[in-house]
């Protein structure tokens, strides 16, 4: 039986499903909607019905309302209403803007960047691995729904329990997760999304390593694995274990490999 956003229906879901849902709601109707509008692409628009319900049951519910993301979905819809009252919105928004300084540091990132599997004996500090997974947090997700968890491993005891049958000796690991529970409701999104997810989520936390200075490399898991870390970690079925980034302090210099060129690389020549 699909889901048909009853009131009843949101009102027994959990807290960050139902935040899943806004953020949903507000991007889909709301933020897509509204940028070509303001460029006159489109015309200005009332707010969709659906955004407001899910606001109000949430709200209803008790649930926190200075969340970043149910602020930011309350912000695009007030821009939505001024808009559609008359008057163009005014907002400090992002656009981007051609920097040599920002261009040769992304270059250094990400041509430079390479795989790191041997490490040192030295501990990474807590501080930087959540720098990392906050990295992971700011990649594009599709619709944003923000379905990818992080499972940060950096006690020696976890890690002696959860090995890898392909690096071993790193000081952290950080394993990604993603949450179905959203994608069940939503099931126009196709489900790959999930898995595009966690792959800009784990670019993102692999240029962001290399950018504090840590050896990183990525890793895939086999089923005993990934059944390894649901049985330690006691995780519900609604939870899919994808991937791992290892991490450390560099003990190795490696080479770069060669890349095909581009011209290669491009299939409708």
């Amino acid at each position: 039986m699909s889901f048909r956003f009853e009131i009843d229906e949101l009102k027994a879901l959990k807290e960050d499903v139902l935040r899943a849902l806004i953020r949903e709601a507000a991007h889909h109707g709301v933020e897509t909607r509204l940028y070509p509008s303001l460029q006159g692409k489109k015309d200005p628009f009332a707010t969709p019905p659906k955004i407001k319900k899910l606001l109000d049951v949430y709200e209803a519910q008790g649930f926190d309302m200075d969340k970043p993301d149910v602020r930011w979905a309350k912000e695009i819809i007030a821009l939505a209403e001024t808009w559609h009252g008359g008057t163009e919105p005014q907002f400090e928004g992002h656009a981007p803007e051609f920097n040599a300084q920002v261009l040769e540091m992304g270059s250094k990132l990400i041509y430079g960047r390479r795989s790191i599997r041997q490490w040192t004996d030295q501990k990474v500090d807590r501080e930087l691995l959540l720098e990392i997974v906050k990295a992971g947090t700011y990649a594009p997700c599709a619709c944003l729904v923000q379905g990818v968890r992080y499972l940060v491993l950096d006690d020696p005891a976890d890690l002696a329990a959860i090995k890898s049958r392909e690096f071993a000796g790193e000081a952290a690991k950080i394993i990604t997760v993603v949450d179905k529970r959203a994608f069940d409701i939503l099931s126009h999104i196709p489900r790959k999304n999930l898995l595009l997810d966690v792959g800009a989520a784990m670019q993102n936390m692999l240029l962001m390593a290399e950018a504090l200075g840590l050896g990183a490399v990525w890793g895939t898991l086999n089923e005993r694995e990934v059944a390894e870390i649901v049985d330690y970690f006691s995780l519900p079925g609604y939870y899919d274990v994808v991937a791992y980034i290892s991490i450390g302090y560099a003990a190795e210099r490696v080479l770069t490999p060669g890349r095909i060129t581009v011209e290669e690389a491009i299939l409708n020549k």
